[in-house]
């Protein structure tokens, strides 16, 4: 499984800054403590057994930015969408296939107004590879 978030975040990573489940606190600015806007989290729900040779797995992509607008964030969802939507990631430890799962894209209210928080949800199924 760790290795399935390395593969993802991987692919986002030229996007948007990225991280695993939640922002990671030894990236915040050491000046204020203040997070390093833009950037999204990736987290996985649920690996539901597909059948003997591969698991069906949920993926959410929260997208937030702090700019003004929302042209920012709805870039960077847009830009994240067409690069994970129906690709296919080929590894030595595993196959990864990655479909839109709807509602994909769904605009979320963050407590801080100042804040636009984005989610995308993709189902993402993989099969292991015998080593």
């Amino acid at each position: 499984m760790l290795n399935m978030y390395d593969y993802l975040i991987e692919q986002i990573d030229s996007i948007v800054t990225c991280y695993s489940d939640e922002y990671s606190q030894d990236k915040e600015s050491a000046e204020n403590g203040a997070k390093v806007y833009p950037y999204c989290t990736i987290t996985m729900y649920s690996a539901i057994p597909n059948n003997e040779y591969s698991n069906n797995n949920l993926c959410y992509i929260d997208v937030w930015s702090n700019q003004h607008g929302i042209a920012e964030v709805e870039t960077l969802t847009d830009a994240i969408y067409k690069k994970l939507n129906k690709l296919t990631i080929d590894k030595d430890d595993m196959f990864i296939q990655i479909t839109r799962y709807n509602p994909c894209r769904l605009n979320i209210n963050d407590p801080d107004i100042n804040l636009k928080r984005r989610q995308l949800r993709f189902l993402v199924k993989t099969y292991e590879k015998n080593q």
